[in-house]
């Protein structure tokens, strides 16, 4: 079966925990950002901060295919996980959603994510890649990228090499695709300034991004920082949390409201806002629908406990677009 979107990223097991306000100040880090740990301290964080509310397949690209394949676009992704229990359930849980699984298999552990959630809703991470590190260029083929759409990218993934990044990005616009990145973390932004800008003037169609990794990527403020960016073919965009997105495209700058929600935890937020606003985009549908689109999706997720909307609730969102 052909596919309209092929994602690319690491899939992993997230951890959802609920902690104090002050938790987040013992750790080091900043609060709502993401850090990396090793395996070891996967564990003893978890265990610092007793059971996880719920642990479930996640990652940035994952959660935004799932959110696409329960629209109805025919969604598969590329990524690496190790030989263990957790990449079987990564496996099962992807084919549950609706998304083909083309994984490489590696001898080092699936990815974990501890998603510490304070009690505003709001998530600061603390990542162990694991075998999510160990996919390079080399496994990307040619026919994966044949009939395809758009291509979608996290920005976690140029913790590979800016080559696997840039290699899948020049396949897709060879195969006539379009490409979304999502710039993921403000750390990643921070560490890989030049090559973003550069992949963003060749290659990418649509960027995502939330208030912290725009104004990263460009110092200034998120209309600000929006308009800078914008740039005839592209669009521009930038999540605000409870005010809504800027969004610069089809020749204008423009901001729109969010769905009020008082957040249960804010994990997936931006992924699955990605999945409303990428589903009108693949439709040609205009600006305000997309993003509406996107709104309606970032609300669902956040009164849930992880980055994934129950089955049972899709079928009332779909309704609703």
């Amino acid at each position: 079966m052909p596919y309209d979107v092929l994602g690319i990223g690491a899939p992993n097991l997230d951890h959802i925990v609920k902690v104090p306000a002050d938790f987040l100040t013992t750790l080091p880090g900043k609060k709502e950002g993401m850090k990396y740990i090793d395996y070891e301290e996967v564990w003893k964080l978890i265990q610092s901060t007793h059971k996880p509310e719920v642990s479930v397949a996640g990652g940035s690209a994952c959660n935004t295919l799932k959110g696409l394949a329960h629209l109805g676009r025919h969604c598969a992704l590329i990524g690496s996980i190790g030989n263990d229990p957790v990449a079987q359930l990564i496996k099962k849980n992807l084919q549950d959603n609706y998304v083909n699984p083309l994984l490489v298999e590696t001898q080092i552990p699936t990815g974990h994510v501890v998603c510490l959630v304070d009690p505003d809703g709001k998530r600061t991470f603390r990542t162990y890649v694991g075998a999510g590190r160990e996919l390079s260029a080399k496994d990307l083929e040619a026919r994966h990228f044949n009939d395809l759409r758009l291509v979608h990218i996290e920005g976690y993934s140029l913790h590979n090499g800016a080559e696997l990044v840039e290699t899948a990005m020049h396949m897709a616009k060879r195969a006539g695709a379009r490409v979304s990145f999502d710039l993921s973390a403000f750390e990643i932004v921070e560490q890989h300034q030049s090559i973003i800008q550069h992949l963003l003037d060749k290659y990418i169609d649509v960027l995502f991004s939330n208030e912290h990794e725009i104004h990263a990527l460009t110092g200034r403020e998120v209309a600000e920082a929006v308009r800078q960016l914008s740039h005839p073919g592209k669009v521009i965009v930038a999540s605000i949390g409870r005010q809504g997105c800027w969004v610069a495209g089809k020749g204008k700058v423009s901001c729109f409201p969010a769905y009020p929600k008082e957040p249960v935890d804010t994990t997936g937020a931006g992924d699955l806002f990605a999945s409303g606003f990428l589903h009108g985009y693949l439709s040609e549908a205009p600006i305000e629908t997309c993003a509406r689109y996107g709104a309606l999706l970032g609300a669902a997720v956040v009164m849930e406990h992880g980055a994934e909307i129950p089955l049972s609730k899709w079928d009332a969102i779909r309704k609703q677009l």
